[in-house]
């Protein structure tokens, strides 16, 4: 290491980390209520001297942009986490116990923090906002502009139905809403779950709405219990069709599996809600049933190709029906990311005195997270972060590897703050 990379490092405190994290996992922040975590990161933000601005469509609803201003002629960097989490407390029909601390809370235990909401995504965050710090404190100047973003919506809700508006609203007012109002960059690093391994592809979503029909809906007493296809019911008849759309699932997952450069894409399909009849009068079957189905896509994928196979394994199943589809966002693989890479590398093996392994696990590079908005901007994005994802359970984070990604940030940024702009350009156009 040369002196200032000595110099940044030595600003780096564990214990702050720590102390950020944990207050951070113990703000109430699922998405739509973001408000508290974002007045909170404002503030340490304006404390610390990063000139923070609130980038929303509401007040209530804001992502918050800091600055560590480079001196000119420097590329920017941006380094972006969620402050929304996983669940809200009154999302009763997802957990069998729905109160659970792990969800909402965030306390220290031996040589780990716990709580889902620091893994998945403030403790990350924590990460990057303590190694910028550190650049600041060290006294380090970089050309270009590190900038911090902390987003709103990261997690998955989507309108449907009459789950309209700003509470249901993630993505849209998240880190697209930053880009296209003042948040752009040159590069970016996503900071989350990877286990230390970069990653530069993720699969793209599709929801769909399977509605089944049936009916006319009798009262109880006049019921006849018929084959599955020939049900007035159409909670038996939307029975008859999951086998078939769990066989499909696992199909589509194998037709699809795709290797990129960046990682690994496996498309799931999963069946996340149904709705039918009325819990309070249950004396008549219902005539509708609808299955929502989020599938997940290789980049490039159509989803009205989906679509087709859909209404295809209907009239295969004997049942008539709709499908809709409701929400698209594609993936995307990265490109022009070799610059960005080799930075981040330079710090990764400076840290760990070896080089980057392979890309993350498949699970990590099939699931959406804000590179692929980078990507879609054309912005040079990787995902690269401490831990093992939450969406598999892993529901606490190492100290140690916090401390460590801190240190891999704040070098990493380092390294790109000292790249010219010009110097660049002139590499891409020779490219």
């Amino acid at each position: 290491m040369d002196t200032l990379e000595e110099k940044i490092l030595a600003q780096i405190d564990p214990d702050e980390i720590v102390r950020l994290a944990v207050t951070m996992g113990n703000i109430y922040s699922p998405t739509g209520q973001e408000g508290e975590m974002a007045a909170f990161v404002y503030d340490w933000m304006d404390r610390n001297g990063f000139e923070p601005r609130l980038i929303g469509q509401t007040k209530e609803r804001a992502n918050v942009l800091g600055r560590y201003r480079g001196t000119g002629g420097g590329l920017a960097l941006t380094f972006n986490s969620h402050m929304d989490v996983t669940l809200g407390k009154n999302e009763i029909w997802r957990l069998k116990v729905p109160d659970q601390k792990i969800y909402y809370e965030a306390w220290v235990e031996g040589n780990a923090i716990f709580g889902n909401g620091v893994v998945n995504d403030k403790g990350p965050m924590a990460a990057w906002m303590i190694a910028v710090k550190a650049l600041r404190e060290s006294g380090v100047r970089l050309k270009g502009d590190v900038l911090m973003s902390a987003v709103i919506g990261e997690i998955g809700y989507e309108p449907v139905d009459e789950f309209t508006g700003m509470a249901y609203v993630g993505k849209d007012l998240g880190t697209r809403y930053l880009l296209t109002h003042g948040g752009t960059a040159d590069l970016a690093i996503v900071a989350e779950a990877t286990g230390f391994k970069a990653g530069w592809v993720e699969a793209g979503k599709a929801f769909f709405k399977v509605t089944m029909h049936a009916g006319p809906s009798r009262y109880t007493p006049f019921v006849q219990h018929v084959s599955p296809q020939e049900s007035k019911n159409a909670i038996v008849r939307a029975a008859h069709f999951i086998p078939y759309l769990e066989r499909w699932a696992k199909a589509y997952e194998e037709r699809h599996t795709t290797q990129f450069t960046g990682g690994t894409v496996v498309p799931k399909a999963s069946i996340g809600a149904i709705r039918a009849g009325l819990p309070y009068q249950i004396i008549r079957p219902p005539e509708v049933c609808s299955l929502y189905v989020d599938v997940r896509l290789v980049p490039g994928m159509n989803p009205l190709d989906i679509k087709e196979e859909l209404i295809s394994l209907l009239s295969q199943s004997g049942l008539e029906g709709d499908v809709e589809l409701y929400l698209h966002r594609p993936g995307y693989e990265g490109v022009g990311v070799e610059g960005l890479m080799a930075q981040l590398g330079k710090a990764h093996e400076t840290v760990f005195q070896n080089k980057m392994g392979s890309p993350p696990d498949p699970p990590t590079t099939s699931m959406w997270r804000d590179t692929n908005v980078y990507a879609e901007f054309g912005i040079p994005s990787i995902n690269y972060g401490p831990g093992g994802g939450a969406g598999s359970g892993q529901n606490s984070i190492l100290i140690e590897d916090l401390v460590l990604a801190a240190k891999i940030y704040g070098l990493t940024a380092y390294h790109v703050g000292q790249l010219s702009r010009d110097r660049m350009e002139e590499r891409d156009r020779k490219r």
